[in-house]
């Protein structure tokens, strides 16, 4: 890496333009939280950075989840997405989740048929 990058202001103010904003077309915050994981993935340097703020909002806990080695994603008749955990769980996965877990700071759950607010206060 560049010693110009060295300094943690320099990281922070790369990602401040790099959000994920809070609203806007799933397309816009598709695109924002893929360009936060190639930083992620460009440079170590860059990796705890980028995963703070690809956690620090979820709408949906579904990637927290899919850490868990043995949880599974289904579609049933109904077309509604529902997970399972099936089975023990190997030795790191824990370790793992609560590592990504301690990241999420705000969850605010939207319906997925229809996109409103489903949280109780919203």
């Amino acid at each position: 890496m560049h010693s110009a990058l060295e300094p943690p202001e320099i990281a922070l103010e790369i990602l401040s333009h790099l959000h994920i904003p809070r609203s806007g077309s799933n397309r816009i915050i598709r695109e924002a939280r893929i360009s936060l994981l190639a930083l992620a993935l460009t440079s170590k340097h860059f990796t705890n950075f980028a995963l703070i703020t690809l956690w620090w909002r979820m709408m949906d806990l579904t990637p927290l989840f899919k850490m868990l080695s043995n949880f599974i994603v289904s579609r049933p008749l109904t077309g509604r997405r529902f997970g399972t955990i099936q089975g023990p769980f190997l030795s790191n996965d824990l370790e793992r989740f609560a590592s990504y877990a301690n990241r999420i700071r705000i969850y605010e759950p939207k319906c997925h048929s229809c996109g409103l607010d489903c949280t109780p206060y919203g």
